[in-house]
């Protein structure tokens, strides 16, 4: 990561990633790279760990959905994916593999 013009809140590790060192830049950087595999590990941290309010300022409900074959893998327990998978079709999404 490059620190020279970033902002010391960017530089910051985000408080749902706790098992990587990683700068809120850092994610945002993954989130619109071109790694696929990164960023839906990263989205799948996120939509597990982050408060439903913040989930938002990173993610779209396309974003999960398009990569919800990682995604449900990262939604423990098993209660909180069937939340997620309920909530999605209330919203009136189609969830693959609902």
């Amino acid at each position: 990561m490059n620190g020279q013009n970033s902002t010391p809140a960017e530089q910051k590790r985000p408080y749902f990633i706790w098992n990587a060192d990683l700068t809120e830049q850092d994610v945002r950087r993954i989130l619109t790279g071109d790694d696929k595999y990164e960023r839906e590990q990263i989205i799948g941290h996120i939509v597990r760990n982050a408060r439903f309010e913040d989930i938002w300022k990173y993610v779209t409900i396309q974003d999960i959905l398009d990569h919800w074959h990682v995604v449900r893998g990262f939604l423990w327990p098993p209660s909180l994916r069937e939340l997620w998978t309920w909530a999605l079709q209330v919203w009136g999404y189609d969830v693959p593999g609902a």
